[in-house]
Formats: C-alpha cells, sequence, structure tokens
C-alpha cells in the first residue's frame, strides 16, 4: 500500500512539473503617443566673426564686439546668466590679393558663438535684431522649446504605455487568451526640448527695416515603449 500511495505521488508531482515546465506563452508590442504644443522659450545662437593681421588683433576685436553684443542684449532684460560663449576658434588663413590668385593674403580669423537661452517667444524678434545691430555677423540659428515640455513628454510616455496596453489585449483576444501582467517595459529613446531650427541671418540685413517676424509654430512632443506581455488561456 505504501509503494501504491508513493508511486501515484510521484506520477501527480510529474505531471504538474511538466504543466509548469511549459513554455509561458507571451506577445510583444510597440506603443506611441505625440502631443503638440505651443512653445514659449527660443534659444538663439549668434556669431561674432573678426579679422586682423594678426591673432592677438582678432582675439582683441572679436572680444569687444562680443561684449557689445551682450551689452545689446542685456538692454533687453536678458540676463548674463542666459548667455554663454560657445564655439570658440581662432585660426590662420589665406585669400587671393587679385583675381589671378597670383598675391595671398595672410591672416587671422577669429569666431566665437553666442548662445542666447531661454528667451521668451515674444521677445525672440527684438533679440535678433539687437545681436545683429551691436555686433554679430550672423544668427546661426533659433530652437524653440516649452517650459512645459519634461511634464508633456510624461503624459506622453503614459499615453504609449496605454496604447501598448491596448495592443496587446486586442492581440490576445484575436488568440482566444486573456491579457497578464506585464513582463517587461522599455522607453525607447529620450527626449529633445528644442525644435524648429532655423539658420541663418546676416548682418548685412539694414537697421532700419521692419523687426524680424518670428513665427514658432508647434512643438511635436512624442514617446515610445516597447512591452512584452504574458498571456493566460
Amino acid at each position: 500500500m505504501c509503494l501504491l500511495t508513493a508511486a501515484l505521488l510521484a506520477v501527480f508531482a510529474g505531471a504538474a512539473f511538466a504543466a509548469d515546465d511549459r513554455p509561458q506563452r507571451t506577445v510583444s508590442v510597440s506603443g506611441r503617443d505625440t502631443i503638440r504644443l505651443v512653445p514659449d522659450m527660443a534659444q538663439l545662437v549668434a556669431a561674432v566673426v573678426t579679422e586682423a593681421p594678426t591673432a592677438g588683433a582678432a582675439r582683441n576685436e572679436n572680444a569687444k564686439r562680443c561684449e557689445a553684443v551682450i551689452k545689446g542684449l542685456r538692454s533687453l532684460g536678458i540676463s548674463e546668466e542666459q548667455i554663454k560663449t560657445t564655439n570658440v576658434n581662432l585660426y590662420q588663413t589665406e585669400e587671393p590679393r587679385d583675381k589671378d590668385a597670383k598675391k595671398m593674403r595672410r591672416f587671422y580669423r577669429m569666431y566665437a558663438g553666442l548662445t542666447i537661452s531661454r528667451v521668451p517667444v515674444g521677445r525672440v524678434g527684438e533679440a535678433l535684431d539687437a545681436a545683429v545691430k551691436y555686433g554679430a555677423d550672423n544668427i546661426e540659428s533659433i530652437s524653440y522649446e516649452s517650459s512645459d515640455y519634461g511634464k508633456q513628454y510624461l503624459n506622453a510616455l503614459r499615453n504609449a504605455v496605454k496604447d501598448a496596453m491596448n495592443k496587446a489585449q486586442a492581440m490576445a483576444a484575436a488568440d482566444g487568451m486573456k491579457l497578464g501582467k506585464a513582463i517587461s517595459l522599455s522607453q525607447n529613446g529620450g527626449y529633445t526640448p528644442f525644435a524648429n531650427s532655423f539658420a541663418r541671418m546676416s548682418k548685412a540685413a539694414d537697421a532700419n527695416e521692419a523687426s524680424m517676424p518670428v513665427m514658432p509654430g508647434m512643438l511635436e512632443i512624442s514617446a515610445s515603449v516597447s512591452a512584452v506581455f504574458e498571456l493566460i488561456p
């Protein structure tokens, strides 16, 4: 009797083990969402380029003009913390003095980029005009952003997860299964809070011309996820 009981227990245990050892059925999906909003800030990049026979002269002239641009921007209420010098480059070069390129002129050229951050959209035109008026040779780019970008990205991310779940539920139902718990859930990439970059505005513009119109358009905030869900019979 004891031997029979032991044998039956072994059979049931083996059957249970076999059932538990069956491969888990899953479904893999992706989800995505996009939110559109109006930007309220901008980042500008202005360039100051100077040329001189010596490196020191090119550097000194560049520093004076950069200082003038910064003062002009500060007169609009833009703080020093919003302005930083980037992409500084000083190098020797040469170019022809005549059309036949028989005589060459050697000189030093210095480039300095000024990045102006968190400019209110309503004052972008003024900032562009001021930068060029006070010494910038070019406006290299303008990029728009939103102070609400981080919050809205999280909303888009939540919606992307819901989108993935809806797809997984539809696929599970089509297969006669129920959707179980999420086995894995991952964000695809991150987000960039800048968009609508534009270039370039030259110093050659007449100072008497009307202020440049600025049309920021809309920002698109996209989030996407990949998910794997358990399927339950």
